[in-house]
């Protein structure tokens, strides 16, 4: 039998606090009797429960589809999974890495989320450059809810679940296109593993190259003229290699007014971005297996050096 931990010990996972003796209806065993903990902690369990509802009728009204399964591609149109995030829905495809993603990007108790932006930056424009399914739109617009949000998914399928999910959301502007080197209609090449739909790319070193889509692609500085956009405040960007083209396309006016820029590096001229963005931006980049590598770049105007050291040990 499991022992229970005495009422008056251990910490709040939330904040790290020492728990006090006495109990607050409503919150967690393990939560503090603060009042921002208190909600952190009945926000989680409902969320946790109503997740595990939908979970439930959707296993039990879904009919099988054999085009999903382990052996073969996910069906684009297939089973979509939900989950709960904050009262509302994100919906993701069964039998990809959607749901990992989602677990990567969201904030949890113990880990603050993927693509974190300082809260005392208070932006008031964010571009999401590779959208993918909205889900670190959803949390920005969650966050800063003063902002608005812009974000850019050129593939179909994608852009259709991203749209589900950014419904509940009326500051996040979705537009179905690429932002990169050239104006026009551009091949993309479909993902090496059919499994991970976020990984469609302009590069054929990183995809399939039997396999390609028709897709819409802007210049990032004459897009952002057309919308009004004369200034940006963050930048959260994951587009499979297209990193160097999309921010030296932002130009140099544009690059001095943002304060926070983060996302992943895929190895197509991640050196000479890197180099460029230095002259604006104290730089930190956490190197992954392979290619990938995460980076964040403040702006010198900002802050000094050791700020961009806020996630040291993550």
């Amino acid at each position: 039998m499991r022992r229970r931990e005495p009422s008056g010990t251990g910490t709040c996972v939330f904040c790290g606090k020492r728990r006090s003796e006495t109990g607050k209806p409503g919150a967690r065993a393990s939560a503090c009797l603060c009042a921002e903990c208190a909600d952190r902690s009945r926000w989680m369990r409902a969320d946790a429960w109503r997740a595990r509802a939908e979970e439930i009728l959707l296993r039990a009204l879904r009919p099988r589809d054999p085009s999903a399964g382990r052996d073969g591609p996910p069906d684009a149109n297939g089973p979509l999974g939900r989950c709960v995030w904050r009262g509302n829905s994100i919906w993701y495809r069964r039998d990809t890495s959607d749901l990992e993603v989602i677990r990567e990007v969201l904030p949890r108790p113990w880990s603050e989320g993927e693509y974190r932006i300082p809260p005392t930056l208070e932006p008031r424009v964010i571009l999401d450059v590779g959208g993918h399914i909205g889900t670190a739109s959803v949390y920005f617009a969650a966050r800063f809810p003063a902002a608005r949000i812009y974000t850019f998914e050129p593939v179909p399928e994608n852009f259709a679940l991203l749209s589900r999910n950014i419904a509940p959301y009326p500051n996040i502007e979705a537009l179905p296109i690429a932002l990169g080197r050239e104006d026009g209609v551009v091949a993309m090449y479909h993902p090496m593993d059919a499994t991970n739909r976020g990984g469609f790319s302009f590069f054929a070193g990183r995809a399939d190259r039997t396999r390609t889509l028709a897709v819409d692609m802007r210049r990032p500085r004459g897009l952002l003229a057309e919308l009004g956009i004369t200034r940006v405040d963050a930048v959260k960007i994951d587009a499979e290699g297209a990193e160097h083209d999309v921010l030296t396309g932002l130009g140099p006016a544009l690059l001095v007014s943002i304060g926070w820029i983060t996302g992943e590096l895929h190895g197509e001229r991640d050196a000479e971005l890197l180099r460029y963005l230095s002259q604006w931006f104290h730089l930190s980049v956490a190197e992954r297996p392979g290619l990938l590598s995460r980076f964040d770049a403040r702006n010198k105007r900002l802050a000094p050096r050791r700020a961009v050291t806020e996630r040291a040990g993550r």
